[in-house]
């Protein structure tokens, strides 16, 4: 649950600033101090939540032991723009309805405010829908995207 809210707030950062990734990291680090990072390269750059979900859900898998965390992180790197981009053979209309629909729920979450629409797996969960990035509790952090 938290790993589909930082992505939710990761995506939507990334749609807004109109750019898609290509390399998507997730890192970990234990209460022990050891820290553990996957990175995947995916087959076409994407802005889609669920897409990027998916991809963080297996690289998360890969590396975690069951150990308690101290640090959970989801990093997008070789950015581009959104306008161009080429697609696989494998791609389907569904993946183009995907982004439409993650543009439409942007921007309402823009016009109505971030809880304006939420996924139901956070409605009883106490856990936050959007995570992540600058936290009023510490205003002196700051993000690029």
């Amino acid at each position: 649950m938290y790993l589909l809210s930082l992505m939710e707030t990761v995506a939507m950062r990334l749609r807004d600033k109109c750019m898609m990734a290509r390399v998507l990291a997730v890192s970990l680090r234990d209460t022990q101090l050891s820290f553990y990072s996957h990175q995947r390269r995916l087959l076409t750059p994407s802005d889609n939540t669920d897409y990027l979900y998916d991809e963080a859900k297996r690289l998360f898998t890969e590396m975690w032991q069951g150990n308690p965390l101290r640090h959970f992180g989801v990093h997008l790197s070789e950015l581009t723009g959104n306008e161009f981009y080429q697609t696989s053979l494998f791609d389907n209309d569904f993946i183009f309805r995907r982004q439409s629909l993650d543009r439409s729920i942007d921007i309402i979450r823009l016009s109505h405010g971030s809880d304006a629409i939420i996924r139901g797996a956070f409605l009883h969960s106490g856990i936050p829908p959007l995570c992540g990035g600058v936290h009023e509790s510490f205003p002196n952090m700051r993000s690029l995207l």
